[in-house]
C-alpha cells in the first residue's frame, strides 16, 4: 500500500505540471491560428499563367529562360524553371506558369532566347520584355520575339 501511494503522488505530480503545460500550448496554437497572417505567406501566387511566345524570326528559336519582374516585394527579376523549348518559324508556344510572389501585383514578363545559327549552332542570348500589368489568375500573355533577325538580307 505504501509503494501504491507513493507512485500516485509522483503520477499526481506529473499530472500537475501537464496541465499548465498543455495549457500554454494550446494557447499558442489559437494565437498563431488567430493571428493575421501577411497574405504573400498564404497566397500570392499568380496561377496558371499562360505565355504565348510567338517566333517571328526567319529561322527557329530556342527560349532558354522565362523571368518576371516582382516590383512590390523586393524589385527584382524572378526566374522560373529552366526552359529550353525550341519554337519553329512563324510558329508558337504556349508555357504555363505560376509566378511566385505577383498576384494582383505589377509585374512584366522577359523571354530570353537563342537563334539556331545553322543544326546544333545557337547564337547569342536575346531578351525580349512584355509590358508592365497587373497579374491575374489564368491571364494570357502574347509576346513576339521580333524578327528581322541578323540572317536577313537587306
Amino acid at each position: 500500500m505504501i509503494i501504491a501511494d507513493k507512485l500516485n503522488s509522483r503520477t499526481c505530480a506529473q499530472v500537475k505540471t501537464s496541465i499548465p503545460t498543455a495549457v500554454i500550448a494550446v494557447s499558442l496554437l489559437l494565437v498563431s491560428l488567430t493571428s493575421p497572417t501577411p497574405s504573400f505567406a498564404l497566397n500570392d501566387n499568380c496561377k496558371d499563367v499562360r505565355i504565348s511566345v510567338f517566333n517571328d524570326h526567319p529561322v527557329e528559336i530556342k527560349v532558354t529562360k522565362i523571368e518576371y519582374r516582382d516590383y512590390d516585394k523586393e524589385n527584382k527579376w524572378r526566374s522560373e524553371a529552366l526552359v529550353n523549348r525550341k519554337i519553329a518559324t512563324t510558329k508558337h508556344y504556349q508555357f504555363i506558369r505560376n509566378l511566385e510572389h505577383v498576384k494582383n501585383d505589377d509585374t512584366k514578363i522577359r523571354i530570353t532566347y537563342k537563334e539556331n545559327q545553322s543544326g546544333s549552332r545557337w547564337g547569342k542570348e536575346l531578351t525580349v520584355t512584355g509590358s508592365k500589368h497587373e497579374c491575374s489568375e489564368d491571364e494570357y500573355n502574347r509576346i513576339h520575339l521580333p524578327g528581322p533577325s541578323t540572317y536577313d538580307t537587306p
